[in-house]
């Protein structure tokens, strides 16, 4: 189907993942609590069409070690949808609004939601062109057809920083025990937007993007390897397959495994650039 408006998923328990047609082509959306028992989806995200051959995408994840994190997330994404939703009837500059968006929410957060704080990874689509913005760990990889990550967001984190200068291999980061560490989130008065350059997006790309439910439960390459094989929709949904199994009985399989919150956003165009 296709949405016309914005689709915010706030702090839901969703059974199965939805797909839209948006921005010339098409995406599919999930997000769920962590299956430990008791547990509320501190997880947000939003689709948010902003014309024809326009959108943004926003995957929020509350920090469940600081009080309200579910809070912290719902303002964020609630924050997006008033300013990019907006942006449908414009033909403005979107990396201004987002910025604006960015800071707004953030003033918020630190307003309403004192002491809490979410990890914040979105995605603005402009014509062909692609641009990441992102502040803590969840995370964004444009696959390419062939399986070559042609773009990847970098984790604010300590251990994220020291995989990306080779001190640590991603296997290791997996089971560091400081790898829940987040070092940039919104809520702080130091938060920090990582802005990627714009990069063309092509025919057969697909983007991934996810709390870090999906990337402290499966590598990077286990990611690529299911987006090679299947449609969207049976990517999303092997992608959560995967991730709660490797949640509910990875230490038994010698597995790294992270009970939490899963949200995951795949996107493909669905026409030539």
């Amino acid at each position: 189907m296709s949405t016309n408006g914005p689709e915010p998923y706030i702090q839901l328990s969703m059974l199965a993942p939805e797909s839209y047609a948006v921005a010339n082509g098409s995406v599919c959306v999930f997000t769920g609590p962590s299956p430990v028992p008791g547990r509320i989806n501190e997880d947000s995200a939003a689709v948010i069409p902003c014309g024809p051959d326009r959108a943004f995408f926003v995957v929020a994840d509350g920090m469940g070690g600081c009080p309200d994190g579910q809070q912290a997330s719902k303002i964020a994404v609630e924050t997006f949808v008033t300013y990019l939703g907006a942006e449908s009837e414009s033909d403005g500059d979107l990396h201004e609004v987002i910025l604006a968006a960015f800071d707004e929410a953030n003033r918020r957060i630190e307003k309403h939601a004192e002491g809490s704080g979410t990890t914040v990874v979105a995605v603005s689509f402009d014509g062909d062109d692609m641009r990441t913005y992102h502040c803590g760990d969840s995370r964004a990889l444009l696959i390419g057809e062939r399986g070559r990550i042609k773009l990847q967001t970098q984790d604010h984190s300590p251990v994220g920083y020291a995989v990306a200068q080779g001190l640590l291999t991603p296997e290791q980061a997996m089971h560091h025990h400081q790898r829940h560490f987040v070092s940039n989130y919104m809520g702080s008065q130091e938060m920090n937007v990582d802005v990627s350059p714009p990069t063309k997006i092509q025919l057969r790309d697909t983007l991934v993007m996810a709390s870090d439910g999906l990337f402290d439960n499966l590598m990077d390459r286990e990611v690529v390897w299911e987006v090679r094989q299947r449609n969207i929709r049976r990517v999303t949904q092997r992608l959560i397959d995967l991730s709660r199994d490797r949640m509910r009985r990875g230490g038994r399989i010698g597995k790294a495994s992270k009970p939490d919150d899963l949200t995951v956003l795949v996107f493909r165009p669905g026409r030539k650039r």
